[in-house]
């Protein structure tokens, strides 16, 4: 094993260093960091920001966005992604189940959403959680059953369910592949 003294390293803008074998290390010391802001890491580490919309799964319908908010943190195969969206005015009313679009990838699974914060949405229809179907970007709101809420979660929002001040933040933990 050969030692690179990090002192003797001084690398110009564009400087690639290249590691010998699979096998090879980049040891950084305590107290030291890497500075990796808007670097990709061999594909393994990322952050950006995505765009969510709403839309319902028969009709999109149209609207006018007082927040779009997405941001994310790619590390291998892993998504960290936060999203805030609000909504001022309804131009036309979305359609079948509602959706939240604009994840920048698809998911392996089904994984979960967590819901911090839901106002303006039509009573009894205000989303509480919701997942992503395996294969797909769009995240699928769901609320508590009104008429049992013993069976949870077990029924999609609505894109009636959408009001002039609807606003929803969350996040969603989710993989890519299974490996």
């Amino acid at each position: 094993m050969s030692t690179v003294e990090t002192n003797l390293v001084q690398p110009s803008t564009g400087t690639t260093l290249t590691l010998g074998a699979a096998s090879d290390t980049i040891d950084i010391p305590s107290g030291a960091t890497l500075d990796v802001t808007g670097a990709t890491l061999s594909g393994l580490y990322e952050t950006g920001t995505w765009t969510p919309v709403f839309a319902g799964s028969g009709t999109a319908g149209s609207f006018t966005y007082t927040a779009q908010v997405g941001h994310y943190t790619k590390i291998a195969n892993v998504v960290i992604a936060q999203f805030r969206v609000t909504i001022s005015a309804i131009s036309v009313a979305a359609a079948g189940y509602l959706y939240i679009q604009g994840l920048p990838e698809n998911a392996y699974e089904y994984p979960g959403i967590t819901i911090g914060y839901a106002t303006g949405f039509t009573a009894g229809d205000t989303p509480t959680g919701g997942y992503m179907s395996s294969g797909s970007s769009n995240m699928e709101l769901m609320r508590y059953d009104a008429a049992d809420a013993r069976n949870g979660m077990s029924t999609h929002s609505g894109g009636t369910a959408l009001t002039a001040t609807s606003s929803i933040l969350g996040n969603i933990v989710y993989r890519t592949s299974a490996t």
